[in-house]
């Protein structure tokens, strides 16, 4: 396994997430920086459908009695 990278970063910089390090928010996107564009493509077509799925189940879980409607009038 390589080392992990020392980096400096910016004073006042700010990880993307509050639970996450600097450090690993760095490497982070020095990783994904290496990915190919059609890998780029392809994670963001699993996440899509990931959010996809979550939301559905949400409304699912909210709305245990709705059935499904497609068409004009189901509003989508």
């Amino acid at each position: 396994m390589p080392p992990i990278p020392t980096v400096t970063v910016k004073s006042g910089y700010k990880p993307q997430s509050i639970d996450t390090s600097i450090e690993a928010d760095v490497l982070m996107f020095q990783l994904m920086r290496q990915l190919t564009p059609q890998q780029k493509v392809q994670r963001t077509c699993a996440f899509n459908q990931a959010v996809r799925r979550l939301a559905i189940s949400g409304i699912k879980n909210q709305y245990p009695n709705a059935t499904e409607a497609k068409g004009k009038d189901s509003g989508i």
